[in-house]
């Protein structure tokens, strides 16, 4: 799981640059239990944080100290079940365009992995899903 620092970061810049790429499509954490998920069949994106590690980088003086979270965050594009992965595809392009080549507020983001099969919905098998994880090192001073 990210920090809350890192994932906050994280989440605000998806959400606002998706905001001009795909504004009909929807974005989900992963944690989240919203009962209106996959109520259309419009294809919608779900945020995870399967984890990292936090390191101290330097030693000096206390309190100002390079401290670096290294981690992965998941993108899955959930599509329904029979049509073409080729549109989810597109839109996990879209969103490794975001991330690709950034760095911002404490936030450096590696190139995202290719798009790979992900995993199937819960919801009565309705949904299949393509993936994508971007490599992510946050550091921050303390």
């Amino acid at each position: 799981m990210a920090s809350f620092d890192a994932a906050t970061e994280i989440k605000t810049r998806l959400s606002s640059e998706w905001a001009g790429l795909n504004p009909t499509v929807a974005i989900y954490d992963w944690e989240e239990t919203v009962p209106n998920i996959g109520a259309s069949l419009d294809p919608y994106l779900v945020l995870e944080f399967p984890g990292g590690t936090g390191q101290q980088a330097s030693i000096g003086a206390p309190g100002n100290n390079l401290w670096k979270e290294i981690g992965t965050f998941q993108v899955h594009c959930y599509y329904p079940t029979g049509t073409s992965a080729m549109a989810a595809r597109d839109l996990l392009q879209d969103a490794a365009t975001i991330f690709r080549g950034i760095s911002e507020n404490g936030i450096i983001y590696r190139a995202p992995f290719p798009p790979v099969p992900g995993r199937q919905d819960t919801l009565y098998g309705n949904w299949m899903s393509v993936s994508m994880s971007v490599p992510y090192e946050y550091r921050i001073y303390a």
